[in-house]
């Protein structure tokens, strides 16, 4: 379901006109349980000049709108996080459309980011990043990128932006001046922390020298007990006899 939408006409002496315009798709979730990020949804414009479209891309042509016509535009929404009690992969994004006079141009949502029960990341408008060495998630042609490139451990992998492909973070977003000053917009979602094995700082080894410590201070404590249970044993033998 669209997050939103609404309907338009020309009205007055204009027949038809050319709009320039940009469209971005509902971004996904992120998945649970060292997770991947989620990625960012389809972006297209025809805003501007050269490869500043989705995943750098030469921009589109304009639209045209029609005098007396009806036409629709659909927001997606953004997808859900993975829940924790199923370690599930993060939601796709919504899609979103505008309708013109040649047809209906739109985008596609956000990849979600894999998790720990579902390690992949999902494809869509921007890729959603995987688990660990897992499978990244594919970004649609001309709208956005993969995601994140795998890196070691149980890490989760960033999601796709619409610039460029997620990396231990979020892909980058792309910029725009379509409002009148320059905006990122549909970057990639970072990619969760994880284990990479036990750690090798200071603090590791003041823990393990720590332990060391107390467990020599137990072991002599128990000789000193052990020792003095033989003494007074010896006393009484000798008593007796």
């Amino acid at each position: 379901m669209p997050l939103g939408a609404a309907r338009f006409a020309l009205q007055g002496g204009v027949t038809e006109t050319e709009v320039e315009f940009l469209v971005i798709a509902g971004g996904a979730g992120g998945g649970s349980d060292l997770g991947g990020g989620g990625g960012a949804g389809g972006y297209r414009t025809s805003y501007g000049t050269g490869n500043i479209s989705g995943a750098a891309s030469p921009v589109l042509s304009n639209i045209v709108f029609e005098l007396g016509t009806d036409y629709t535009v659909y927001v997606g929404g953004a997808g859900g996080g993975g829940s924790s009690s199923g370690w599930t992969r993060g939601g796709n994004g919504g899609t979103s459309s505008i309708t013109h006079k040649d047809g209906t141009t739109s985008t596609t949502g956000g990849g979600g980011g894999g998790s720990f029960g579902n390690p992949n990341g999902a494809s869509g408008g921007s890729g959603g990043g995987c688990r660990g060495s897992y499978t990244v998630g594919s970004g649609t042609a001309n709208e956005g990128t993969n995601g994140g490139n795998p890196r070691g451990g149980d890490n989760g992998n960033g999601g796709g932006g619409a610039y460029t492909a997620g990396g231990s973070g979020g892909g980058l977003a792309m910029s725009s001046s379509i409002t009148g000053s320059a905006v990122s917009r549909a970057g990639g979602g970072g990619g969760g922390g994880g284990y990479d094995g036990p750690p090798t700082g200071g603090w590791w080894r003041r823990r393990f020298w720590q332990r060391r410590f107390w467990f020599c201070k137990l072991w002599i404590w128990r000789r000193w007990r052990c020792s003095m249970f033989k003494c007074r044993s010896w006393r009484k033998w000798r008593s007796h006899y």
